[in-house]
């Protein structure tokens, strides 16, 4: 004995959830009640109403899960790279700014290294011919 919900009866027929609901209202097809309050409708019951349904085979359901928790393994691999990215790119912006403090203090010291070279002192006075 398989209990079926609503969605599950309803994707065997290819209608809406509201069209089962409406047949368990009106009394053409019987169903239960769970704890939460939804339908579960007998798979037997079901077939006496819709002897032509669809049948939905375990195993497109463990493979429809196997797909949900493959991506969801995808996006938590996909969500770790891109933060393992994020720390990578600061590391590089940083080594970038230490490299230009760098290479402007480099360039500070070759300008007043050449203005030292340019600078030339005047010849000297002699005074009385001696100095």
């Amino acid at each position: 004995m398989t209990i079926l919900s609503v969605a599950d009866c309803a994707k065997m027929v290819d209608v809406s959830n509201r069209t089962i609901q409406n047949k368990i209202k009106t009394g053409k097809l019987s169903a239960t009640r769970d704890d939460s309050g939804y339908y579960k409708i007998d798979s037997s019951e079901f077939i006496r109403v819709y002897p032509d349904a669809k049948k939905i085979d375990d195993d497109s359901r463990s493979q429809n899960e196997d797909i949900k928790l493959s991506e969801e393994l995808q996006n938590k691999l996909v969500a770790q790279e891109l933060e393992f990215m994020k720390r990578e790119n600061a590391d590089l912006k940083a080594q970038l700014n230490k490299a230009d403090n760098r290479e402007k203090s480099l360039m500070e010291t070759v300008q007043s290294n050449a203005r030292l070279l340019e600078h030339q002192a005047e010849p000297r006075r002699k005074v009385f011919g001696i100095f």
